[in-house]
């Protein structure tokens, strides 16, 4: 039985908001969801685990805000699975998905596991302890199920939706491909 409290929605501006994704039995305790309303289409920026309480936090803040995922694209940060966890699960199939290079190639390896399982080794860690905390790791279990078809974004590349002319700059240091959205139009710039 899944107990949830409702889900708070934070107006950041005209046609932005934010909300915290729950993290159960996770130190962090929530990932912070954008959302930018277009006219045309939206776009979600990190979407929480794959897991039932992110599931259904992410799926009351859409329907709360009239959220149409036919229409809504997702900017995911970063590889870790607190903010890609949901993407397959929301993503339609003429909606895209952004993504940086460095973490999808990491994303792309087919024995990404088993390489950390190896090279803890290497560095002395016993591997039964290995195995026991890759089958525990949130990174393993509530990551994507499915591939996801990334349009991957550089340095530099603008998206625009609803009224944010959106640059993408790339800040490596929590993984190698973080990649931020600087808006570079007011947040409370009043439609003309």
């Amino acid at each position: 039985m899944i107990l949830m409290t409702e889900t708070i929605i934070e107006q950041i501006g005209p046609d932005l908001f934010r909300t915290e994704i729950p993290l159960p039995k996770n130190p962090l305790k929530a990932t912070n969801s954008y959302l930018i309303i277009g006219k045309e289409r939206n776009l979600i920026i990190d979407t929480g685990m794959n897991r039932e309480e992110c599931r259904t936090a992410m799926m009351d803040y859409l329907a709360r805000l009239d959220v149409d995922l036919e229409k809504t694209d997702f900017f995911v940060t970063h590889l870790h699975t607190d903010h890609i966890g949901l993407v397959d699960v929301l993503l339609k199939e003429n909606a895209e998905a952004y993504f940086n290079e460095p973490d999808a190639e990491i994303l792309r390896q087919e024995n990404l596991w088993e390489l950390v399982c190896q090279l803890s080794a290497q560095h002395g860690f016993p591997v039964e302890e290995v195995d026991s905390a890759i089958d525990a790791h949130p990174g393993q279990r509530y990551s994507p199920e499915n591939d996801v078809n990334y349009k991957m974004v550089e340095d530099g590349d603008v998206l625009n939706y609803g009224r944010f002319e959106l640059h993408c700059v790339k800040t490596p240091g929590h993984t190698r491909g973080h990649t931020c959205l600087y808006a570079a139009i007011p947040v409370f710039m009043t439609p003309t």
